[in-house]
């Protein structure tokens, strides 16, 4: 039988047999969007905020801790910090791996909010008295059990789930990565009272990757948690159901 859509394209018919449309294609899609208006809105909102106010609006400052920005990005980090504790709690046995990746997402969201990575480098910093933008290489070192951690299990997801799962999870660790590349390269010019443009640049580059990174990284935990409860529903189906 030759293939069939529907008008809705909910569902397709191959060789008599009928596969439901899987709605987490439509989760991934949802959130590549607004990965991509959050960044927009982001951007336009920290340049505006440094060419046409002169910094004056706290909570447009893409750099800022604790403001409107900053919330952003958290909630994208826990939002994917609940997608991994929900896939890593729904078998009939938990994923202690996944729970645990949930943890540790729930503390950089934690951090992100209000700065934890920022004080402890300061404390480093200026117990061995280095120079304030030692401190933005600082925090990678520090961090990089947990943040090791995170990529290798991240990545080994990836790597078992389906091509529309794994293309949001690797460019979103691509994104950070690059986000803390820049970061770590921002100590080179980085003066703490001067802002200079390519430290203006920097910074909406460098936080323009990070909230796209966890929109798409918590948009394909959802869409592995929205496949997965599909699964489900389908297995406890009555045998004469469609």
């Amino acid at each position: 039988m030759a293939e069939r859509t529907s008008s809705q394209g909910t569902s397709l018919a191959i060789n008599g047999s009928r596969r439901i449309f899987d709605p987490s294609h439509r989760v991934v899609q949802v959130g590549c969007i607004l990965a991509v208006v959050a960044v927009a809105v982001q951007t336009v909102a920290h340049f505006a905020n440094a060419f046409f106010f002169d910094y004056g609006v706290w909570n447009f400052d893409a750099d800022g801790d604790g403001n409107a920005l900053t919330w952003a990005s958290s909630v994208a980090t826990f939002t994917a910090a609940l997608g991994a504790f929900l896939l890593g709690v729904m078998g009939r046995t938990p994923e202690w791996r996944l729970v645990a990746l949930a943890a540790v997402l729930a503390f950089f969201s934690l951090d992100d909010a209000v700065g934890l990575h920022e004080e402890l480098t300061s404390e480093v910093v200026h117990g061995l008295d280095a120079p304030t933008s030692v401190g933005r290489v600082l925090w990678p070192l520090l961090y990089f059990p947990v943040l090791a951690f995170v990529v290798i299990s991240l990545w080994r997801l990836a790597a078992g789930a389906h091509r529309h799962i794994r293309g949001p999870i690797v460019v979103g660790l691509a994104l950070l990565a690059a986000a803390v590349a820049g970061e770590t390269m921002s100590s080179l010019w980085w003066e703490e009272k001067s802002r200079p443009l390519i430290d203006d640049v920097e910074v909406a580059i460098e936080e323009g990757a990070e909230l796209a990174a966890w929109i798409l990284i918590a948009t394909a935990f959802g869409g592995m948690v929205v496949g997965r409860l599909l699964r489900v529903g389908r297995t406890t189906a009555s045998p004469d159901r469609e």
